[in-house]
């Protein structure tokens, strides 16, 4: 009976990946056929970039402040000297990690559950079928402009949090640990180069498409009632959070 449960979950597991997968692949789809609906993903860039951006500048510069505070005083007692490379640790550290991680999870938990519930209330009340009947894909109309949206929104955003959370740590190493600016942005300027942002902004693309997809696809797949939406909106946000983790490791594995 053990044996049994766990290869029927694992037969599920493989059934969803490829449900999902198929899914996206009709969506995308969608990208070749006419009356594209540019105004749908013009909203959704505001509503998933410009509605998150001042949470994401409060997390980051607060993450840079942090950052600077472990390296210039409590890494500064183990290692001496190691504060000299302040700015381009803090700088590293977000332009090629945490900008865009931070940025991923908090979408996913803002906008994610947000697109997850609203995509569920349009199944259960019907108006996706509504548009159906009216002759309008909803893949087309609803989940593609929205997976686009991410796409070009989280690299955006992951822009801001990286300058914020530079910003962050640049106040504390002159404030608190007493760095001369001139030292700080050095380091930065030594270490960083194009090749670092793209690392970064690459990364985010793929979150933007893996967070607001799975938000969209178990919306779209809700059947029941309120309960469902619910559920479902747990499910998008935990995978897509999920799913952020797993595509860092993996996209900083082959491109590292």
């Amino acid at each position: 009976m053990i044996i049994e449960n766990i290869g029927f979950k694992i037969i599920n597991f493989f059934s969803k990946i490829g449900h999902g997968i198929i899914f996206l692949v009709k969506t995308i789809k969608q990208i070749n056929k006419k009356n594209f609906p540019f105004k749908e993903l013009i909203d959704n860039i505001l509503k998933i970039g410009y509605s998150s951006l001042p949470v994401i500048m409060v997390t980051s510069f607060f993450t840079g402040m942090v950052l600077a505070f472990q390296t210039g005083t409590y890494m500064e007692t183990k290692i001496k000297g190691i504060a000299r490379y302040m700015g381009a640790g803090i700088a590293l550290t977000m332009v090629r990690e945490l900008g865009p991680v931070l940025t991923s999870l908090l979408i996913a938990g803002r906008s994610g559950s947000a697109i997850a519930a609203e995509i569920g209330t349009m199944k259960i009340t019907e108006q996706i079928d509504a548009l159906t009947v009216m002759g309008i894909n909803p893949l087309q109309y609803i989940i593609l402009p929205k997976i686009l949206a991410g796409m070009i929104g989280f690299p955006i955003l992951v822009i801001f949090a990286d300058l914020t959370g530079i910003l962050g740590g640049a106040l504390i190493a002159s404030a608190v640990v007493g760095q001369p600016l001139t030292i700080y942005f050095s380091g930065i300027r030594m270490l960083i180069d194009f090749s670092q942002i793209f690392h970064g902004l690459f990364k985010s693309m793929f979150f933007g498409l893996s967070v607001i997809f799975l938000s969209c696809y178990h919306g779209y797949h809700v059947i029941g009632g309120s309960r469902e939406v619910g559920i479902a909106t747990t499910k998008a946000v935990v995978s897509g959070s999920m799913s952020v983790f797993i595509l860092d490791y993996i996209i900083t594995s082959i491109a590292i």
